[in-house]
């Protein structure tokens, strides 16, 4: 009797003992597939910021290759400006030089003309 009693006292025990491990087990179950689950979301975020990092950095190099081409086309615009200053500054002297000259004849001619005048009167 007495042992069949103790026995069926661990036996109850021991069901107890199952079933509390079977709970505690049941919920790291639970835990590992949340922790699961957000390892894949963390994943798929991870992927989602390496897609977009990818098409900033080739829009950041699109950017620097229109940069590049701008610098240059600026520059040769700058010498083109440079050249064309220069051209229209030659060209100014040489229209102050040629109305000088034109002046000198226009001078040269009214003294004529006087001089011309003055002995015509005499």
């Amino acid at each position: 009797g007495g042992d069949a009693r103790v026995a069926s006292l661990l036996g109850g025990r021991m069901e107890q003992l199952a079933a509390a491990m079977e709970l505690r087990l049941q919920a790291q179950e639970e835990k590992m597939a949340a922790l699961a689950r957000e390892a894949q979301d963390e994943r798929a975020r991870s992927t989602e910021i390496q897609a977009q990092m990818a098409e900033m950095g080739a829009r950041l190099e699109h950017a620097l290759n229109q940069n590049s081409v701008m610098r240059t086309e600026l520059d040769a615009l700058r010498r083109e400006t440079a050249r064309l200053n220069e051209a229209a500054a030659a060209a100014r002297r040489d229209d102050d030089d040629r109305n000088e000259r034109i002046a000198e004849q226009m001078q040269s001619l009214t003294s004529s003309l006087a001089s011309a005048t003055a002995e015509a009167r005499e």
